[in-house]
């Protein structure tokens, strides 16, 4: 066992240090600095990394061949499933379902969808958990229901009490 700082290391490579920064990875030149992690069993090799050519950070399954996370250094876009993200928030991939799940514990779950230009629109899809359950469409500039569907199966426009079925 290898202690660094650490007088009983308790692991193969143990780092102690009250510095903020107690390791640094650096690479010079073309070569990336990574960290791989390997599992021997069962077989499983993941690297994290950044890139010397344009300073992106990634996660890899090695094993695989394939990116699971990318954020592009310039852009700021985050990439899941894909080394090349086109926009904020990108999921990618095949065969296996690609969804976005967002789980409130304790109320409602959403997402806010904002306009930062122009007239500053903004507006939430949530799912209202706490006792009404039911899905919404919430115009938050003018705090009004725009569009409900009830857990009832009832469609509503402009109203949070819709009483028609689909």
């Amino acid at each position: 066992r290898v202690g660094i700082g650490a007088t009983n290391p308790t692991v193969q490579l143990h780092v102690n240090s009250t510095n903020t920064l107690p390791v640094l990875i650096e690479s010079r030149g073309t070569s990336w600095p990574a960290l791989d992690l390997l599992a021997a069993s069962p077989n499983k090799r993941w690297r994290v990394y950044t890139s010397s050519v344009d300073g992106d950070f990634g996660i890899d399954d090695v094993t695989a061949s394939r990116t699971v996370l990318r954020i592009e250094n310039s852009t700021g876009y985050v990439g899941i499933g894909t080394s090349t993200p086109s926009t904020g928030l990108e999921l990618y991939g095949s065969g296996l379902r690609r969804e976005l799940l967002i789980t409130a514990t304790d109320g409602d779950s959403g997402l806010r969808l904002k306009s930062a230009s122009g007239s500053l629109k903004e507006y939430l899809l949530q799912v209202v958990g706490s006792g009404d359950d039911r899905f919404r469409i919430l115009d938050q500039n003018n705090v009004a229901e725009r569009f409900t569907i009830t857990s009832g199966g009832n469609v509503g426009i402009g109203t949070a009490s819709p009483l028609a079925t689909a």
